[in-house]
């Protein structure tokens, strides 16, 4: 080592040495994890693509002219919630895992930087599990004659709109997506007003990207249901279903913080719902809600 490196490593001090050995770490565990589930990613890929060759772009999904969701469809929803349960149980456990580590920096209880290695190693696994997320839930719906778009319209009513779930649901720090830039993002201080006020924060980074897409979303599906109600149905169930659609439409381009039929479901899709309201609540995942709307793709 030269005399000018040495003299520069002496003058840096040991908050250096600490930067230095992350960077170092966050390179090895990179190429570690890069190595390890680039199989996946491609998999992954591979299943989105099938997905969305046979059913179309999420966006693409009509509902019902007439707003029922059959009784077929809603088991098939219930049965590829079941096929995510495992995968969902452990990366739920994973984030919690995460979020533990923070809660005992903030009680003083580790050291920040003790902290920042704990949660490099829980995130070596948290990776992966997302991945594999998606590639369960993608072969689950071709299994089930899903597409992605219906998955999302029943996901986004019931447990949103029916159960009053809040889309912002997920850890109380960051994941790829949840701010509005779509980056991830790493935060920490150890006053608790701040860390207070960053949590905070990314509940409400986070419902601003998943009410952005479900707006996306649901401004398609509901324009489309409106055409194929103008075809189809009684004449008086026309111009009942017709305003609401409209009114709907109307008040989701008004207020962009809405959420889709947030003043009452019309009574034909909360009458799907029912018998239905227990198996949704107990087939709903807290934790793992940040990853289920996948913000960043469209």
């Amino acid at each position: 080592m030269s005399n000018n490196t040495t003299k520069w490593l002496t003058g840096c001090g040991i908050g250096c040495a600490v930067i230095i050995a992350i960077a170092v770490l966050i390179i090895m565990v990179g190429y570690m994890l890069v190595k390890n589930t680039i199989n996946e990613f491609k998999e992954t890929e591979t299943s989105t693509e099938l997905v969305e060759e046979r059913f179309g772009k999420a966006r693409d999904f009509c509902p019902r002219a007439d707003g029922k969701i059959e009784a077929e469809r809603m088991e098939a929803f219930l049965t590829v919630r079941d096929s995510i349960a495992g995968v969902s149980a452990e990366l739920e456990k994973t984030l919690l895992t995460i979020a533990g580590e923070i809660e005992k920096a903030e009680n003083k209880e580790i050291k920040p930087f003790n902290m920042v290695m704990n949660i490099v190693g829980k995130g070596i696994k948290a990776i992966p599990l997302m991945v594999e997320f998606y590639k369960v839930r993608n072969y689950a719906l071709l299994e089930t004659n899903m597409g992605l778009g219906e998955y999302y319209y029943i996901y986004i009513l019931t447990y949103y709109s029916y159960l009053g779930k809040p889309p912002e649901d997920g850890p109380d720090f960051q994941l790829a997506g949840d701010n509005k830039d779509g980056k991830k993002s790493w935060h920490y201080d150890d006053s608790d007003e701040d860390m207070d006020s960053y949590k905070e924060e990314v509940k409400r980074e986070r419902r601003y990207r998943i009410v952005k897409k479900i707006h996306r979303l649901f401004h398609s599906m509901l324009s489309c249901q409106l055409e194929e109600l103008e075809t189809s149905g009684s004449l008086n169930q026309k111009r009942s279903l017709k305003r609401k659609l409209k009114n709907e439409i109307q008040a989701l381009n008004e207020n962009r913080e809405r959420i889709p039929w947030q003043d009452g479901l019309p009574d034909i899709i909360k009458q799907s719902f029912e018998p239905y309201k227990l198996r949704l609540n107990e087939s709903y995942n807290e934790m793992v809600n940040a990853v289920e709307l996948n913000p960043n793709r469209k």
